[in-house]
């Protein structure tokens, strides 16, 4: 089995800092994370009284990337876990103006992995799902 590198905790991405509030789920397993978005910029205004913060959050269904060799800077990026892409937004990955409402669809999502083994063995043991093999 291929070691993961772990979904990171904070990240920077698109002028935002992303926080890790919570994670369903053990490293290399389906799992899901919650995340505070933050704009540095609006934290700033918001001191000088310019403006008011407003949160976000995004809740994903964390994804594994492969080990890539990037043949035009002898670079190789470790297997890791990470986000969903811009293209998955919507089926893997959500947005939230409220902390209440990410943490809803957090616990939802959480609930439906822990949910998804047990479904896939009874239904494996009434002969309706195959594994192959």
């Amino acid at each position: 089995m291929v070691k993961l590198r772990p979904l990171l905790n904070t990240f920077r991405k698109d002028d935002y800092d992303f926080c890790l509030l919570s994670r369903s789920g053990e490293v290399g397993k389906p799992s899901v994370a919650l995340y505070q978005k933050i704009n540095p910029e609006h934290v700033q205004r918001a001191v000088e009284g310019d403006m008011r913060i407003s949160d976000h959050f995004e809740v994903v269904l964390v994804q594994q990337g492969r080990e890539t060799f990037w043949a035009h800077s002898g670079v190789t990026t470790p297997a890791r876990e990470l986000p969903p892409s811009a293209e998955q937004w919507g089926r893997l990955g959500w947005s939230f103006m409220r902390r209440a409402d990410a943490e809803w669809k957090f616990d939802q999502l959480a609930e439906g992995l822990e949910q998804a083994p047990k479904k896939a063995v009874k239904l494996r043991k009434k002969g309706k799902v195959s594994f192959g093999g």
